[in-house]
């Protein structure tokens, strides 16, 4: 026992055997490497994850923008719907009543003031743009607000459609150049025609409708693309329009635009120097016709349309 003592306490004072020192850098290589597949994973994980998360993100604002723009123009197309069934059923419903078919019998000769009156009160009620009591062969006999004044000229197809027991619709351009939409119906006593009463529809009380929302809506062909159209003013320069043509993907999206029917004009030049002349045509009336696919239809306008391409 006296021996082993010494021994243990002459153990424990002994220095400590020392590592051989290459092993200390390979521990500190494979740490750094560790690190290396460490960051390098998190790094190939963030390239692949952050596209993707841009992507859902853009998908789903892209669902939510098309929810909420299904949903507001599922309300405004009732709404217009409400406003256009109003005006469209109040020529029939005023034309079978007893007071109008008794007045038309009355109006032998024509009295235009008594009819006048009638119109105003029927305007002033239903909120018309006009209201019009017509001869059974198109001549007036009055206006309320004188915005139908010739209706043979304004709402000729109407009338024939209204002769026919028809509902008569034409859609016109006031003097003014306001847009305006006419309801005609004919006025009877048996088989007898006594004349048509019209309702005109200003189209600014139907579109003000669209501002229900408070968010913009786009309407884009099915390629994603939306066409613009703008009055010839204050146009870029030419390298700053071919800037935006690089930007814009081309010109396949832009239309001539001459602010009609407003009489102003802003500038000199109808087109902005700087355009492709090749593109002309297209901006010109091939673009219009993509646009409205319905106006490709009629042969007029493809008519006029070629013509346009041949002299630019």
């Amino acid at each position: 026992m006296e021996s082993v003592a010494p021994a243990r306490a002459a153990q424990a004072l002994a220095p400590a055997p020392k590592r051989p020192a290459g092993s200390r850098r390979q521990i500190d290589r494979g740490f750094w490497f560790v690190r290396l597949v460490v960051a390098a994973t998190i790094l190939t994980l963030a390239a692949i994850l952050v596209p993707l998360a841009g992507r859902w993100a853009e998908d789903d604002a892209r669902a939510f923008l098309v929810r909420s723009a299904v949903e507001t123009l599922n309300v405004q197309a009732e709404t217009l719907n409400g406003i256009l069934d109003k005006y469209r059923l109040l020529p029939p419903l005023l034309a079978r009543m007893g007071e109008i078919e008794a007045l038309y019998a009355r109006l032998r000769p024509a009295d235009p003031q008594t009819a006048r009156q009638q119109a105003e009160l029927i305007a002033g009620l239903s909120g018309a743009l006009d209201v019009a009591l017509i001869e059974p062969d198109g001549s007036l006999i009055a206006s309320a607000r004188g915005r139908i004044a010739d209706p043979r000229g304004q709402i000729a197809e109407a009338l024939d459609a209204s002769a026919q027991g028809r509902l008569g619709r034409a859609s016109l351009v006031l003097g003014d150049g306001q847009r305006a939409y006419a309801f005609v119906f004919a006025v009877k006593r048996g088989a007898e025609l006594l004349g048509h009463i019209a309702i005109l529809v200003g189209f600014e009380s139907v579109e003000s409708t669209w501002a229900l929302s408070t968010n913009p809506i786009y309407l884009s062909d099915t390629a994603g693309r939306v066409f613009l159209s703008l009055q010839p003013s204050d146009p870029p320069g030419p390298e700053e329009l071919k800037q935006i043509i690089k930007h814009i993907g081309g010109t396949d999206m832009l239309l001539y635009s001459t602010d009609y029917p407003h009489r102003q004009f802003s500038g000199s030049d109808p087109l902005p120097a700087g355009l492709p002349e090749e593109a002309l045509p297209d901006i010109l009336s091939g673009n219009a016709l993509k646009a409205y696919p319905r106006l490709a239809a009629e042969p007029a306008l493809r008519e006029a349309a070629a013509i346009l391409e041949e002299t630019t």
